[in-house]
């Protein structure tokens, strides 16, 4: 009987979930600092990001939905 061994350490077990998590998340807060940009309100523009982040994200809120 030949025995199985686990040759993969955790490491390596994580990194390709990392590699599909940080594009998504990074790809998701550009799509909301664009569609900032784009909306043209004083609100949400992406100068504004610091100062009330959460009106940012919830004016992309219907167009992120719809990606993922």
């Amino acid at each position: 009987m030949a025995k199985l061994v686990m040759t993969h350490s955790t490491t390596a077990a994580s990194r390709p979930i990392l590699l599909r998590v940080v594009p998504a998340i990074a790809l998701a807060l550009l799509f909301a600092l664009a569609t900032g940009l784009l909306d043209g309100n004083p609100g949400v523009a992406p100068a504004a990001l610091f100062q009330a982040p959460w009106a940012l994200f919830t004016n992309a809120l219907p167009g992120l939905l719809l990606a993922l």
